[in-house]
């Protein structure tokens, strides 16, 4: 037999339920804390391409620095930055030395400062990343406005660091989901042993991996009890020529 329950959507029936309140915490807090390793397991993977492109010719480099740059540091700020996520916190940055500390103040600032919003680099990395300026030209006969630019494919120094800094806070965040996963998967195996309740509720929250996935391959990925691994979703182009083809990542866990 195969079967299996959609907890988010029965998270909309247990919030009006007290007495589940410690169930529907534990979903949340479980995805969370998963929701965090994932972010930073992107950000990872940014920084190994990036890595990679010294082996790659200049014009690759050109296309795909950037991009993969801005990436890496988004993904890793929207772990990070625990404020206001509507996450539950887990002090994803809480084991970071005191030099790891200032890095992370340095990418917040990149990210706050230069690349999510408009603003003359700032910090140890902002500085570098972008410098704009409006310059009155006189040459010869000539009088005009012009406008000019700095703006970095990568750095080298960045990459770096936040390799280490995405090591040091996936340490914490992988420990404490762990916990979460075991808190949960007792607390639900307890309930549906003991409360009947619990099960006639699952049964009108059914999860359907293909309906989830949207293709076959990934529905039957999804029956392996360990691992995670990444799915491509096929690209189509529909009758207003939109096209999609983009990663998912399918947890088993």
């Amino acid at each position: 037999m195969r079967i299996a329950f959609d907890l988010v959507s029965l998270q909309g029936v247990l919030k009006n339920l007290p007495k589940y309140k410690d169930l529907n915490k534990n979903i949340k807090l479980f995805l969370s804390a998963r929701s965090f390793q994932l972010d930073l397991e992107s950000a990872q993977r940014s920084l190994q391409v990036l890595t990679a492109l010294n082996d790659l010719d200049g014009d690759s480099r050109s296309r795909l620095g950037q991009p993969l740059m801005l990436h890496a540091v988004m993904m890793y700020c929207r772990a990070a930055i625990e404020d206001g996520s509507g996450r539950h916190p887990m002090g994803v940055t809480s084991q970071f030395s005191k030099e790891q500390r200032q890095r992370h103040q340095d990418v917040v600032k990149l990210r706050n400062k230069t690349m999510a919003h408009f603003g003359v680099g700032e910090g140890l990395y902002g500085e570098r990343w972008t410098k704009e300026s409006a310059v009155l030209v006189f040459q010869n006969d000539n009088v005009f406005v012009k406008n000019v630019w700095t703006r970095a494919n990568y750095l080298a120094q960045l990459t770096f660091h936040l390799e280490d800094l995405c090591e040091a806070a996936l340490k914490t965040v992988v420990s404490k989901a762990d916990e979460r996963h075991k808190v949960l998967f007792y607390t639900l195996m307890k309930l549906v042993r003991e409360d009947e309740e619990i099960v006639r509720l699952l049964y009108k929250h059914m999860f359907n991996p293909e309906n989830f996935f949207g293709d076959a391959e990934s529905a039957a990925e999804f029956w392996e009890v360990d691992g995670m691994r990444e799915v491509f979703t096929p690209m189509f182009v529909s009758t207003d020529f939109e096209a999609t083809c983009g990663p998912k990542v399918v947890s088993k866990l």
